[in-house]
């Protein structure tokens, strides 16, 4: 069975003095902020976005590479929360984390 895409309400925000469309989209219990990129026309994962300005402000993120909320709060996209990491650190800190919990 396919996870079930939904997505809260949209809303327009002053962002630096210019209107700015946000919402949450993901998969189910799955939700990241995304925000509509007027110059590319398509939506953009808000967490992704301030990372590659921070990492890699003339290009794209590398392939292979995510991003990762410090505070495991995918709402706090702010700079001093994310860090780029390899996939497979990224995934292996992840599982870590789940057999930390799973051993309590």
């Amino acid at each position: 069975m396919k996870n079930k895409i939904i997505t809260s309400q949209e809303k327009t925000i002053k962002y630096y003095g210019k209107p700015l469309r946000v919402r949450m989209k993901g998969r189910e219990g799955n939700q990241y902020q995304q925000y509509y990129d007027n110059k590319e026309k398509k939506w953009v994962w808000a967490h992704r976005r301030v990372a590659q300005k921070m990492y890699f402000p003339k290009s794209k993120i590398p392939k292979g590479f995510e991003v990762h909320h410090l505070d495991e709060d995918r709402e706090n996209n702010k700079r001093e929360n994310l860090i780029l990491l390899h996939y497979k650190d990224h995934r292996d800190l992840h599982k870590k984390k789940a057999l930390e919990v799973k051993r309590l």
